[in-house]
């Protein structure tokens, strides 16, 4: 009987590495994230108007999201199926625009501060999770 739980436990651990996306019986599912590329004149505007949360920035990438009630606003409604009923996929999207920023042009981080904007960088670190398994495993 232990060896079958210890195989099944296996058999879950390479499914969550092989194939992240997939989520577990019982856990919640997970929002998929849509990416809108914008002229970064449109990054410009929705930091002065204050309709920025959350950036990220790369060099010159440049990836942001927007305030909750200003983001519901530029959402569509919801598609629905032939028969009328919504889809929920599209209820539970998470939206990130992004854009690059022309050499020549500062990224306004005082604004971004006077408007109380999360920014930073994008984490690089890959196989956090395989990463911590074996720093575990040879420590």
């Amino acid at each position: 009987m232990g060896f079958l739980l210890l195989q099944l436990g296996f058999a879950i651990f390479a499914l969550r590495m092989l194939r992240p996306e997939i989520t577990l019986p019982g856990s919640e599912p997970r929002p998929q994230t849509t990416y809108i590329s914008v002229p970064y004149s449109d990054f410009l505007a929705s930091i002065d108007k204050d309709q920025v949360k959350k950036v990220e920035v790369d060099g010159v990438h440049v990836m942001f999201r927007l305030r909750p009630e200003v983001e519901a606003s530029v959402v569509e409604q919801p598609q629905t199926q032939a028969d009328g009923v919504a889809d929920n996929a599209a209820i539970s999207r998470r939206i990130v625009f992004t854009t690059t920023r022309p050499v020549d042009i500062k990224t306004p981080y005082e604004k971004m501060v006077e408007n109380s904007v999360e920014f930073g960088s994008p984490d690089r670190r890959s196989g956090g999770m395989l990463n911590s398994a074996l720093v575990r495993h040879f420590s």
